[in-house]
């Protein structure tokens, strides 16, 4: 199913709305107005409130690119979408693969990544709490191939969690191994891919390689999607002027500079 550039924007423009509307729930904002009523500040509360509203929106994008593109992907269909994109799985390696993802990132060997292969599966128990994954995006094809993704708005880490990024995807290619045989889910071969939304490159040293686990920008939607790089662009660069994203905004934006006055005096 080939997604044209009107139902493309129709999705963008939900998702924004939604993301829009989530951040003024009453349970938030009251958690956010008594953490600002605390505080010692020359701002009145209500413009507190709303700066604690914006910049909740932003830190929210990355986690807001993560649904969209399951949203677009999953009507645009060139590959299946799993049921656990967007889920959290149980997080349990063993010593043995553990040590294996250690000299994979000392040594990298060529970005040959059959140290998955090699470590033997072996089931594993815990009697303590166990740590959960998220499972960003995971697609598959009608051969039993999986992409299991780590998504990022923009490759601008610091160096420590630069490799924690590829740490914590590997980690979880075999905590979803685990999941799959546990719960005897057929696949043929699960592939960690690392994907940035934007194009930019920080880092020279790179832990997988390029368009093949490791996708930058358009790359990544020539690949898994039949969608246009340059649409879902050109939507964003004029989302901002769309006159309901404006007006749902201000709405929320008016809320916030008069609910002090209504419900906290």
């Amino acid at each position: 199913m080939n997604l044209n550039k009107t139902e493309l924007e129709r999705i963008i423009l939900d998702n924004t709305n939604k993301l829009i509307k989530s951040k003024i729930e009453a349970k938030e904002f009251d958690k956010k107005t008594k953490e600002n009523k605390t505080k010692i500040h020359f701002l009145p509360i209500e413009y507190r409130n709303l700066i604690s509203y914006l910049q909740s929106l932003n830190i929210s994008f990355g986690n807001y690119i993560e649904k969209l593109i399951r949203d677009i992907l999953k009507n645009d269909q060139k590959y299946n979408l799993s049921n656990l994109s967007g889920k959290k799985i149980d997080s349990l390696i063993s010593k043995e693969e553990n040590d294996a993802i250690e000299d994979y990132m000392k040594n990298k060997r060529d970005f040959n990544l059959n140290f998955f292969k090699n470590v033997k599966y072996k089931d594993l128990t815990s009697n303590k709490k166990i740590k959960r994954k998220d499972i960003d995006l995971l697609l598959y094809d009608n051969n039993e191939n999986y992409y299991l993704f780590e998504i990022k708005f923009l490759d601008n880490h610091d160096t420590g969690k630069h490799e924690n990024i590829y740490k914590k995807l590997f980690e979880t290619t075999f905590s979803l191994r685990r999941y799959f045989e546990k719960n005897k889910i057929s696949y043929k071969d699960i592939n960690p891919i690392l994907y940035f939304f934007n194009d930019k490159k920080r880092w020279s040293d790179d832990y997988l390689k390029e368009n093949k686990n490791l996708f930058r920008g358009e790359n990544f939607w020539k690949k898994f999607s039949n969608i246009s790089f340059s649409d879902l662009k050109s939507i964003f660069s004029n989302i901002s002027d769309n006159e309901i994203i404006k007006n749902n905004l201000k709405r929320e934006i008016n809320n916030i500079l008069e609910i002090y006055n209504i419900n906290f005096n």
